[in-house]
């Protein structure tokens, strides 16, 4: 199986609601980080890898729903006032809405976040 096919897998296998959402998250990161390689993780996510293997970005399903991963170091801790409480974790985001951030705002700052992560990884962002 290819990692696309991989991650086209774990998406399909993510609860019905989920999967728009991941599919969402998977757009925005093609879009902001064009040519990482795409796979499905030992820990069972989706991750981005540069040319170096190290891990950029992510999403993934949980419980508490979905979350987009941002691995670059020091990407998410310049952001962290504007997350408040949907930042959980060292690198995970809580992809809802919230009391002081709509989904379109959400989606805007996702979006700086992974231009952000490209420079800082050395990837050309899109």
């Amino acid at each position: 199986m290819t990692t696309t096919l991989a991650v086209d897998r774990y998406i399909a296998d993510a609860p019905a609601p989920m999967q728009p959402v991941l599919t969402e998250m998977r757009t925005l990161i093609h879009e902001h980080l064009p040519g990482l390689t795409e796979l499905v993780c030992s820990n069972g996510f989706a991750v981005y890898t540069n040319s170096a293997n190290e891990w950029i970005a992510g999403f993934a399903w949980r419980k508490k729903g979905p979350m987009l991963y941002i691995m670059a170091k020091g990407v998410l801790d310049r952001y962290d006032d504007q997350l408040g409480s949907l930042r959980s974790g060292r690198s995970c985001v809580e992809w809802k809405a919230s009391s002081t951030m709509t989904m379109d705002d959400l989606r805007k700052l996702a979006a700086d976040m992974l231009h952000d992560a490209a420079s800082v990884a050395d990837v050309n962002p899109g």
